[in-house]
């Protein structure tokens, strides 16, 4: 599948994850956000959610709560392999091409400005990182939050892969 075909068709309809697959890890359905509704995360223990934002750019998007499903993402390592099966019928495959850790230094806040766990002098505000890891057309990338000190928000873990 090309970058491409990763935009709306003529019908309206996005070509779209159903499943994602990681051998021996986890086989998880993907769900859509509801219209108009870029916050939401699915609540259910196995169920992954398409983030919409990230479309525009040509990128799918998946998420997941860190005590939920993606609490499967932090096993996500460089190199592996990963399954997406399409709404067209499509199967890609996509291979992990790097792991990004970010603290937020407002957790609760949308718009809280961020700090790479890589450049700890180095902060973003959530504008910048939004684009720096959506705005890479034909990648799958996965988000979640990273809990510490008790705090589920603390942080977000990226996990940007690139088609095979």
């Amino acid at each position: 599948m090309t970058e491409s075909n990763l935009v709306q068709r003529a019908d309206r309809e996005s070509v779209l994850i159903e499943r994602v697959a990681v051998d021996d890890l986890f086989n998880l359905p993907v769900i859509e956000q509801p219209p108009g509704n870029i916050t939401y995360v699915s609540d259910q223990e196995n169920i992954l959610t398409i983030f919409s934002p990230a479309l525009r750019y040509g990128t799918q998007g998946i998420i997941a709560h860190n005590t939920l499903a993606g609490a499967h993402f932090f096993e996500l390592k460089p190199g592996m392999l990963i399954s997406a099966n399409y709404n067209d019928g499509n199967t890609v495959q996509y291979r992990v091409k790097s792991v990004h850790h970010y603290q937020a230094l407002s957790p609760e806040s949308t718009t809280s400005r961020f700090r790479d766990l890589s450049d700890s002098d180095h902060h973003i505000s959530s504008t910048q990182l939004f684009f720096r890891m959506y705005n890479q057309p034909g990648s799958l990338v996965f988000q979640t939050c990273i809990e510490k000190d008790g705090d589920p928000n603390w942080g977000r873990l990226f996990i940007i892969t690139e088609q095979v």
